[in-house]
């Protein structure tokens, strides 16, 4: 999906961390570090969520996560509330 600003994954904001599966970095809309699954979907496999937390985890200790997709509801990402 070239339209979706998650899938173009530009760096515009301070990043943090990103592999084959994950992205992690600052929202350009609201400034708070978001971890975005690099597939475009809303359907990840629970390995994949397990990686997310983990991911966060090692990052961001014991963050509070944001679930709800608010502005993109079609690509997964979750903000990491600090």
């Amino acid at each position: 999906m070239a339209e979706c600003p998650l899938c173009k994954a530009e760096r515009k904001t301070r990043w943090y961390y990103e592999d084959e599966l994950v992205w992690v970095a600052d929202c350009e809309t609201c400034g708070i570090p978001m971890i975005v699954w690099r597939e475009h979907t809303m359907t990840v496999p629970l390995s994949g969520l397990i990686h997310m937390c983990m991911v966060i985890g090692k990052l961001f200790g014991n963050a509070q996560v944001r679930v709800k997709q608010r502005k993109l509801k079609d690509h997964l990402h979750w903000h990491i509330e600090l």
